[in-house]
Formats: C-alpha cells, structure tokens, sequence
C-alpha cells in the first residue's frame, strides 16, 4: 500500500476487523471514516487494491467485510476461468498439470464470475465424468462451484444498450460473456444520452459472486448498425489506440516536410546504386523491407537485407515514441489499418518507396554455394529501391518463368533470389523447424462495411522468398546481441510440455492419425505427411494449438518452431516497437555506447509487447469472425444458402462441427441435418459411422453443406449435410498462410 493511503488503509482495516463491525457499502464505510466527498474515489480505489490484495473482500449486497471469512479453504482452489458460450466453464489451477490442472464449472456454478476472470473456486464433486462437446467422453474431471471473483481479467465491456421497464443494462458482445451488466445511468461523458440500441463500453463495478455484473458507462460508440462501429467495438473491447497525441502528429509533420537532409546521409553507407527491392502484398500499407542479391565470383552469394531506418526519426522519449509504446505495433482489422507511428512516417517518410532515397539499417549475409553462411556484417546505410513489386506478381514469374508485371531486367535476380530461399528453406527443414498448412482468407467490404466476397490468399513462393530472408536477417542480428551479451529483446518460443505432446497425440488419434509425436520432428513430420491432402489443415491445428505461444523476452532463448538458438524480431520497426528497440541497440552497439537499455527495461518493454501483440491478434481475428457471420446472414437472407464443400473438423452428441473450405468460416451441423441421425463418431479411428456400423465419413474429408441458420449474437453458423450428395474430398487443399500474420513468428 502507498502513501498517502496507508494510513486510511490501516485505519479501515482496524475498523472492519472490530468485533462489533457489521458490513457496510462503500459510502457508509467512508461516512464512517469521515473520507471526505473529494477524497470518495481514491477512497474506492483502496477498497479494490486492499480485495486485490486479498486483504478485504465483497459480500452479498455490495458491502464490504474482512477477508477472514473468504480465505481459500482446504476444499478450495484458485484459478483462471474461461467460460464457454454455452454457459459452462473450465478453471484452469495454479502450479497443477494433467487432468488435475482443470476444474469443470456447470453453468450454475458460475455465479458471475466472467471469461478471464481469477476466481476461488469450491470442490463439489472430485470424482464426476464431465466432458466439454469436442473432447472423448473418458476424461474425468472434478466439478466445482465459484464461491468468489478473487480478480477481474476485464474491467471494461463494449455491449448493445437496452432498456428493461426497471433499469437500462448492456448486453455484452463478447461470446464467452453472457451476463447482462445492470448500468446505473446511461449518461456517457460529455452529457451524451446514448439511446436504446447504441453500442457503448462499460466499466464493470466490482460485484459479488452470483449477483448481476453492475457498471457505468464511459463512452457511446453510435448506433449498432452505423458503418464500422461493430470493429470500432472490438478496438475498444481489446483496449487498442487508434489515436495520436497533437505533440506527435506534429513531430511526424515536421519530418514530413523537412525531408532528407544533406546530414542524414553522413557516415552511412551509400547504396542507391544497389538493386534494391520491395515485395509486400499488393494491399500492403507500408513498406518496411527491401531485399538484393549480388552472386560472388568465388560463388555464392550475397544477401542484402534493407531496413526502414526508423530510429533516426523517433528517438527516446519524444512523443511519437511515446505514441509508438502505447500502441505497441500496427493492427490490420478487416476494415480499417491502424498504424503505430503517425501515418506521415508509417506511408511515407520511412516507407521504402520505389525511385526515393530512403534511410535504412542493412544487414549483408555472405552464403557459400551450400548456402552456409560465411560473414555477416551491418551498418546505417542510404537506398535508392529500383522497383515495389507485389506477391502475386513475384509468383506468376516463379512458377512460368516469365511475368509481364515485371520488367524483364529483374527476372533473373529474382530467380535467383527464389533460388537461394529455396535453399534456406530446406536447411531449416533439416533442422526440424516448424512449417504447417494454415491458410487465411481476405475479406473485400463494400462503402458501408458490408463483405461482398471472402477468399483465400494465394502466392506461397513468393512470400517464402521474403520469408527466408527476413528470418535471416533476425537470426544475425539476435547472434549479434547475444555476443555483445547486453540487454536486449529476443523473440522466444517454448517447446511444449510433457502434458501438451500427450494431448497433441490425443488430439491426432481422433483424427485417425495415429501418431504419438515427442519432439519438434515429428511434428513437422507429420504435418508435412498430409500438407497437401484435405486433412492437412485439421491435422495442423491440432498440433499448432497445443504449442506454447511465442512471446519477447529480455533473455534469449531458442525459439522451438522455427528451430533457432537465437532469434529476435529486428525487419519491422515501422509497425512493432519491439524491432524499434532492437535497432536502438544495434545502433548503440555500432557507435560503441554499450548498452542503450538496461536488463529491467528490456524486461518491461517485452511484457509490454506480448501483450499488445496478444491483444491485436485476438481484435485482428475476431473482426474477420463477425464479417464472416454478417456475410453468410446475407447470403441466407437472398437464398444462397449453397451447397459449399466443408471440412468435417469434430464431432459432438449433437452434431457434427465442419469448416467451409473457401471461407474457412466454422458451422455446427445438428443431429437433424445428419443423413443418418444415428451417426456416432468412433475417436479411436475418426470415423462416422451411421446404423448398423456403416462407415459414413472421417474426420479431414471434406463434404457438401448448406445454410440453415446464422446466429449473431452467438457469432454462430448452422449448416446441413446435404442427404445423398457424396464425399468431396480433395476439394480442401491448403493454400497458403497470412504474410503479414505469419511474420509475427
């Protein structure tokens, strides 16, 4: 506890602890201590940091007492929830692994508690079959109740405004949060009155296990069917900038005009007569890297890997830094990009623009012809890139030899830089790195946010050329620091554990797969094993989310999935401020000042990152998600109800689950729209079977659907097995992976 609040702390303590104490709320509480009115927020602010603490707690009525009575009991356990949208929940314990790591929560047993949430949690049954839709009906876990909320994952909610004849409350829009949030008022700042309908973000008051969520509302986003305001609504869910201060957009302007300078070229190596180029998507909003390729005369070749130099514009402390930190790298949702530095400098003052001088940090690998490497050298450094080519373009020459998109005097450098990718590639194959089918589709939206059309990507060639280079470039570097042995900032990935190579293999065996992988070879021996088979993407799910997640970290550590010893992110500095670090330290290592952040700030800068980063992938994939509903409710509505081919992913009690192949949008296919109502699934083989044990389909095949149904609210498809139609597998090949999402590897 700080001061000057110890002493009111200690004093409240006293004060609940006294026999004769009976439970107050928060204002008698204050009357009692004679808080005065201008001190009664920061006086209900100790009140949550002393609960936090565990010091004091909430009970029935929303008054307060000592925690005497809520310590954790021998029958109880702590824990995170995360809550299903069918209302049932999992508690994941602390320090536990295996089958006792996990306590099953029955919708009655939730008692307020929210997605995220940290919660005490009462053993009622430790020995009940329990088993989630997707998982074999033979894992046991115990069964427990949620006696208290011990911490709030979220303290804000974005929901649908309504009004009940006693009170107005918010529906929330998460799908795993299915309470209501009871609002006292619905004045939002500034004197708006938010009407009935209007999506609105709602901080949550603190509340007591069982009794209705109670908030207040802090800002009006519009009406929930205005243009853009359902992605506006996940921004704020998730807690994303998407805005600069004034002192930044003037900092960025003032770059802008200046141009460059006859000093910024000053000790930099000179390389505008190099042949530089750009490959990005053709969509692609700013343009950070730029690549070359010079063969030697002794044979081999070697690699120029170009930068935006985006530390000689923003520096320590100004405040488009400022801005850069609190965003924490750029987010591409479905309708709208969202930069972490001013849009002066992200599109323009250091984008890597075709026919324009451009400051960059370039990192030069020499390779031998077995593609080893032999020399690495970096330095600051002025280009000129010749040309900006797109993936699309890049591919069609790759796979015919010719590409009339290109000039014809980069063919052969370019074929010769797919060559040399190649033979990245495969080294770091034989190493045991990682490399699973996992396409993503792109989402075209008419003037009102509306998708018209959703698709695969295309083009994996071309985006392995980069790909290869890039990665490249961020072991160099991150070998470089290690050996400087200063503080700095790795990309690290964990191998999985014990438990998650047991479920990995469980998660295979339902599939059919019957493999039992133990290390990073297997894995990637068997997703290799069907990359090119309909059963390819499922096959890479289940390996992929029983992986560990990779994360910035101050000490360095291998990364497991692309099979380094030392990694880092350094290509990116225009859209995460991790690499904006990274070149920092790079550039502070070149002028021989040591090191240019301590070991702590390293530490603060990484955990701040991953979380940024966690956040915008999550906003990222779930403004797709609501698209991807709003796009089949419309082709429901107009009767294009299909049949499309889908991927039968699992099966459950009451149905099967499937993925369309184009869209890869999930549905839920019920009982009732099987062609057999008895099919069962055998989890040993993945096999459907329907009366009499007749082998109707696998899991991995890939079959006709149509639409029978689109839930909203519930963010849900729900399809049919189109009776008599036959199998379709070989129509669900995988494409390729997001360039943009996969370089955050």
């Amino acid at each position: 506890m700080k001061n000057p609040t110890a002493a009111l702390g200690k004093k409240l303590l006293e004060f609940l602890g006294q026999a004769d104490y009976r439970p107050l709320k928060d204002h008698d509480l204050a009357d009692e201590l004679g808080v005065l009115f201008h001190q009664r927020s920061a006086f209900r602010e100790l009140l949550r940091e002393l609960s936090h603490a565990g010091h004091i707690r909430k009970i029935k009525g929303n008054r307060w007492a000592t925690a005497r009575a809520g310590e954790t009991r021998a029958h109880e356990v702590i824990g995170i929830i995360s809550v299903s949208p069918q209302g049932h929940a999992m508690v994941r314990l602390r320090g536990k692994s295996g089958s006792a790591a996990e306590v099953f929560i029955p919708p009655r047993g939730v008692a307020g508690a929210l997605h995220g949430d940290e919660v005490a949690v009462e053993i009622v049954d430790t020995g009940k079959r329990t088993r989630e839709p997707t998982e074999p009906p033979t894992r046991l876990r115990p069964e427990g109740r949620v006696v208290r909320v011990i911490r709030r994952g979220k303290s804000i909610l974005v929901g649908l405004l309504m009004k009940s004849p006693a009170y107005w409350y918010v529906i929330p829009d998460h799908p795993r949060i299915n309470q209501n949030v009871r609002v006292s008022g619905r004045d939002a700042p500034g004197g708006r009155r938010p009407d009935p309908g209007n999506k609105v973000v709602v901080r949550l008051a603190e509340s007591v296990a069982g009794e209705m969520l109670q908030g207040e509302i802090i800002e009006d986003l519009g009406d929930a069917n205005a243009p853009g305001v359902d992605v506006l609504s996940i921004l704020r869910e998730h807690d994303i900038a998407v805005d600069f201060s004034v002192r930044s957009e003037r900092e960025a302007r003032q770059h802008a005009s200046a141009g460059l300078a006859e000093f910024d070229g000053a000790g930099r190596l000179d390389l505008r007569e190099e042949c530089i180029i750009t490959i990005d998507p053709a969509d692609a909003k700013d343009h950070d890297d730029a690549v070359s390729l010079r063969p030697r005369p002794e044979g081999g070749w070697i690699l120029g890997v170009h930068i935006a130099d985006v530390s000689h514009f923003v520096t320590p402390g100004s405040a488009i830094d400022e801005d850069a930190r609190r965003h924490g790298n750029s987010v591409y949702m479905v309708d709208r990009f969202i930069p972490m530095l001013p849009p002066y400098l992200t599109a323009e003052v250091c984008s890597l623009k075709a026919g324009r001088d451009r400051l960059a940090y370039s990192v030069f690998i020499t390779y031998n012809e077995e593609a080893d490497v032999e020399a690495v050298e970096m330095k600051a450094s002025l280009i000129h890139p010749r040309i900006l080519l797109d993936y699309e373009s890049v591919q069609e020459l790759i796979v015919r030899g010719v590409a009339t998109a290109i000039p014809g005097e980069y063919h052969d450098v370019l074929l010769a830089m797919h060559d040399v990718a190649t033979r990245l590639r495969k080294k770091r194959m034989s190493r045991g790195a990682i490399d699973l089918a996992m396409p993503e589709v792109t989402c075209r939206l008419d003037d009102r946010g509306r998708p018209v059309s959703i698709k695969r990507r295309a083009a994996p060639e071309a985006y392995h050329l980069i790909e290869e280079f890039m990665l490249a470039a961020n072991v160099a570097v991150a070998e470089r620091l290690h050996e400087a042995r200063t503080p700095a900032l790795y990309r690290v990935h964990e191998e999985p554990s014990e438990e998650q190579w047991e479920q990995m293999a469980a998660d295979l065996q339902q599939l059919g797969v019957m493999e039992h992988p133990t290390d990073r070879h297997d894995a990637q021996r068997i997703g290799r094993a069907y990359n090119n088979q309909p059963l390819g993407y499922p096959v890479s799910v289940a390996i992929l989310r029983n992986f560990k997640r990779a994360l910035y970290q101050a000490d360095c550590a291998p990364h497991f999935g692309l099979a380094f010893d030392h990694y880092t992110h350094f290509t990116s500095p225009i859209r995460r401020y991790s690499d904006l670090v990274v070149h920092r330290i790079l550039k502070g290592l070149d002028a021989g000042h040591g090191g240019t952040y301590s070991t702590a700030e390293c530490e603060e800068v990484a955990e701040h990152c991953s979380r940024r980063e966690r956040e915008a992938d999550e906003a990222e994939e779930e403004s797709l998600h609501i698209k991807r509903i709003q796009f089949y409710e419309a082709q429901l509505e107009k009767g294009a109800i299909g049949p499309w081919p889908a991927l039968i992913t699992g099966a459950t009690a009451r149905g099967i689950l499937v993925e369309i192949v184009e869209t890869l949008q999930r549905g839920f296919i019920p009982i009732h729209a099987l062609p057999d109502p008895t099919m069962k699934i055998d989890r040993s083989t993945g096999y459907l079977t329907g009366r009499k044990g007749r082998r109707i389909a696998r899991l991995g095949d890939v079959v006709p659907v149509s639409l029978m149904r689109v839930d909203r609210g519930r963010r849900s498809v729900e399809l049919r097995w189109e009776e008599g139609s036959r199998n379709v597998s070989g129509e669900g090949k995988s494409t390729s992976r997001s360039p943009r999402r996969a370089r955050r590897r």
